[in-house]
């Protein structure tokens, strides 16, 4: 220890009298450290850490499949599903390996409260969820109380639970929150419970038991409801999964009408919380990629510079080595010096990580919605991470220059003269195998970064297949309380069914009359941003015969129950007729739907190119009908023409089959507002939630967007990517081009004798700037043939991010070759210039 600490001593008195060299070296290793420690703690906190339940690794969520025998794969997507109340009751009566079993199902939910503080009603998400569903999940109320048995019966007080983020952004964080009285979709309920920060599940805000009547218990039909379960204690995975197979096989044999083939599939919970974060992980796992590459050019970058100041102590090592200090004191000296400088960098990246991750945290907040954002926090974790790099890339970058400066050769450091002949080549020749290994990983970078630019550039030059200037959209919520609820047997004619469709052509009269509107439309789905959500579609009168199935959907099984056959899946669209010309659609052939396709009228509906070339692909279609299966009904319609196709799945996707129906024979349960202004539109949206508060103050509006925005917003991973691949490829660069300058440099100061002679005997500055140029072009050019074939050899690893670029695009190789030899030859020109301007005789009177 007393050794130790006068290593420390004399470490920060050698630190301190070089105060530029310390500097530079805590600045970059901050930078590196910094940038690591934060993308660290976002991926961190979404996830790696353990979901905030009991025991999560006893967690699992079970789904139904369409096959018997299937099992969880992990990135393996497979068409699991959801499960009816019957099913859900069967599994929980049947199955021994488990401790608890819960279901929930996710519903629109309109809320109101009387505080004039708050807009008289709002949309959230919600939950239904059955007896035992937060004993199942292991979690306990942050205040007052979860669910009791009591609260599941038909005759019980309703009840809700808030989630912390309701409570805290809409109520303040009112302490006296229990006991108050709020209205959910028409209906009062008392907040009995306010759950803790951590819990997150499907993007709920909250709660309310669901009581299955007789009649559910035992309906084994359709879905809807997700299921989770708690293993029982000494019960695995495995073992809970064969009972389940054994289940299916007894409800198959019991209930062959509902059950036929189908198969019970459990899932981990983390590996659900996995799927839901899709594109968030791969996000983060790119972007620890890339910060840990930046941190590697910073300690070879370092290592470089340690090397230099290794070389100027030489004579100091080889006196104290020539009064008695072994290898190992001096190696420890070094490495000392090294951790010191490593502590200091990993405390000032400790600083810049912390804000960092507040940085980042916003910036991903405002692009997306990610699961568990409220969570994040600068933990121990964090902190054992930056200590744990910190001292890593102490020994990373301090190893290389002790070992070599405790060899010092004693008879040619001693002598008067010696000093750095012998030396400064092998410092050279170290350094130059850093550099040359500095350019190999900032090309790696750059070219990663560039792909990924290119990719979000095409992305944004492509055409979504309509005008999207001037489009105003707003989703409406329809209170089912006031205008009936629709369910999977409503039919056309119904109560539920008129009282929409008169509130949507209201709407869109009362829009089409406001001052500054071109033409408002009423659509179930908007272009661009929402998934088609594929029907089954029998086609009927086919000259084709059977078309091939599209996708394998339970769906599928359903029709062919009905005595139909299943030929394909399409995406279902109900709009209103002035849907094609507010959005912008092109008729290719028949007609568009118009006032005379009421309820009474024929069904009729419209496709788009893609579905009459996948369908109808050597015939006209005009005339042709077709049946949609809807679960419990099969309404069957003519059509009666085509439209352009349009993006519908977002931006990467192609033109998925699409057929339209209007929505006076099919009205959707909520409705998005798309409104083509004469103006800008951003204008207007105040006037149009003003307008709709006239309609009816009790439907919720959602935030009013423009349709670039909405595109903005689905391109937000390709975005992010970008800038922050950009933004850390740039500092690799700029290091790289740093440690390229200080080798130079350092070689310059070197040869200044040898450069002075070549000019006493004729040579001119500009041979001098091409030799030194040149040496640098040389260890760049090496880089980059070691970068470009690794590169190559990991562009595998990339493709699946890209969009209309290959992984191996040669423009973007080139283009990154390019750049990077311009910032090496201005790294390489500054000393080069310095070495130009060497006068001869000072030169030669040098030692």
């Amino acid at each position: 220890m007393q050794s130790l600490w006068q290593d420390l001593r004399f470490g920060a008195r050698a630190l301190l009298k070089k105060p530029v060299f310390t500097l530079i070296v805590i600045l970059t290793l901050a930078l590196g450290v910094g940038a690591n420690t934060a993308i660290f703690s976002v991926f961190n906190g979404i996830v790696l850490k353990p979901l905030p339940y009991k025991d999560p690794d006893r967690l699992v969520n079970v789904r139904r499949s369409d096959k018997r025998g299937m099992r969880y794969q992990p990135g393996v997507e497979s068409n699991l599903g959801n499960i009816s109340p019957g099913g859900f009751h069967d599994w929980r009566e049947r199955s021994q390996g488990f401790e608890s079993m819960s279901a929930h199902r996710y519903n629109s939910t309109i809320l109101g409260d009387a505080d004039s503080t708050m807009q008289r009603v709002m949309y959230v998400g919600g939950l239904r969820v059955a007896s035992r569903f937060f004993e199942t999940y292991g979690v306990n109320a942050q205040m007052g109380r979860t669910f009791t048995d009591q609260d599941y019966s038909p005759d019980a007080p309703k009840v809700v639970i808030f989630s912390n983020d309701l409570w805290r952004h809409h109520y303040g964080g009112d302490p006296q929150i229990i006991g108050r009285s709020v209205s959910i979709d028409g209906l009062p309920h008392t907040v009995v419970g306010v759950m803790p920060p951590g819990f997150w599940l499907a993007n709920s805000r909250i709660w309310i038991p669901y009581f299955f009547s007789a009649e559910e218990k035992v309906n084994r039909k359709g879905g809807g409801w997700n299921v989770v379960a708690r293993l029982r204690p000494g019960v695995s995975f495995d073992q809970a999964q064969t009972e389940m197979d054994l289940i299916a096989a007894q409800l198959e044999a019991d209930y062959p009408e509902n059950n036929r083939n189908k198969g019970i599939v459990l899932i981990p919970s983390a590996a659900d919380l996995s799927m839901s974060l899709g594109g968030f992980e791969r996000l983060f796992l790119l972007l620890l990629c890339a910060v840990g590459l930046v941190l590697l050019i910073a300690c070879v970058n370092v290592a470089n510079l340690m090397l230099v100041r290794a070389a100027e102590r030489e004579r100091e090592f080889a006196v104290r080595a020539a009064l008695g200090a072994s290898r190992g004191r001096l190696l420890r000296q070094l490495l000392t010096e090294s951790l010191l400088l490593a502590a200091l960098g990993g405390v000032l990246g400790l600083l810049l990580g912390a804000n960092g991750m507040k940085a980042l945290t916003a910036l991903l907040a405002s692009a997306a919605t990610i699961p568990r954002m409220d969570e994040l926090r600068f933990d121990w974790q964090a902190f054992a991470f930056t200590a744990a790099v910190s001292l890593a890339t102490g020994l990373l970058f301090g190893l290389v220059p002790a070992i070599r400066a405790a060899r010092p050769d004693l008879q040619e450091a001693l002598k008067e003269g010696g000093r750095g002949a012998a030396s400064g080549r092998r410092v050279r020749r170290t350094g130059n195998l850093l550099v040359i290994g500095e350019v190999a990983l900032a090309m790696l970078l750059l070219v990663g970064a560039g792909l990924i630019a290119q990719s979000f550039i095409r992305l944004q030059m492509t055409d979504p297949g309509f005008a999207t200037s001037r489009l105003l959209t707003m989703k409406v919520n329809v209170p089912d309380y006031k205008y009936g609820r629709t369910t999977g047997s409503s039919r056309p004619g119904s109560k539920e069914f008129e009282s929409r469709i008169r509130l949507y052509r209201q709407i869109e009269e009362r829009l089409n009359a406001l001052p500054g509107v071109e033409s408002a439309a009423v659509s179930a789905r908007l272009p661009v941003e929402h998934s088609p959500e594929p029907t089954g579609i029998s086609i009927a009168n086919s000259a084709r015969g059977r078309a091939p199935v599209a996708d394998d959907l339970e769906d599928c099984a359903e029709l062919r129950q009905a005595g139909l056959s299943c030929h394909g899946a399409v995406g279902v669209n109900r709009v209103s007729p002035a849907y094609f010309r507010t959005v912008g659609l092109r008729l290719v052939r028949g007609r568009l739907f118009d006032e005379h396709d009421t309820a009474d009228a024929p069904n009729v509906a419209l496709i788009n190119e893609t579905t009459a070339r996948r369908y109808w692909p050597d015939e006209d279609p005009i005339g042709k009908s077709f049946t949609l299966n809807f679960s419990s009904w099969f309404p069957k319609a003519e059509i009666i023409g085509v439209v352009s196709d349009i993006k519908t799945n977002g931006m990467y996707m192609p033109p998925y089959p699409e057929i339209y129906r209007p929505d006076s024979q099919l009205p959707s349960d909520d409705a998005l507002l798309i409104i083509r202004t004469k103006a800008a539109p951003e204008a207007l949206a105040a006037v149009v939630r003003e307008e709709m508060g006239r309609i009816d103050r009790d439907i919720p509006l959602r935030p009013a967007r423009t349709m670039e925005g909405v595109i903005a917003e689905t391109l937000w991973y390709p975005r992010l990517s970008a800038w922050l691949l950009g933004l850390f490829a740039a500092l690799a660069a700029v290091l790289a081009a740093a440690g390229l300058y200080g080798v130079m440099s350092y070689s310059v100061n070197q040869r200044t004798q040898e450069i002075g002679l070549r000019m006493a005997l004729g040579a001119q500055g500009r041979d001098v700037l091409r030799m030194v140029i040149g040496e640098g072009f040389k260890l760049t050019v090496v880089g980059l043939a070691l970068g470009l074939a690794a590169a190559i050899a990991l562009s595998r690893l990339i493709a699946s991010q890209l969009f209309g670029v290959t992984a191996t695009d040669p423009l973007t190789y080139a283009g990154v070759a390019l750049l990077l030899a311009m910032v090496a030859m201005v790294a390489c020109y500054i000393p080069a210039r310095r070495a130009a301007r060497v006068d001869p005789m000072v030169a030669l009177r040098r030692e």
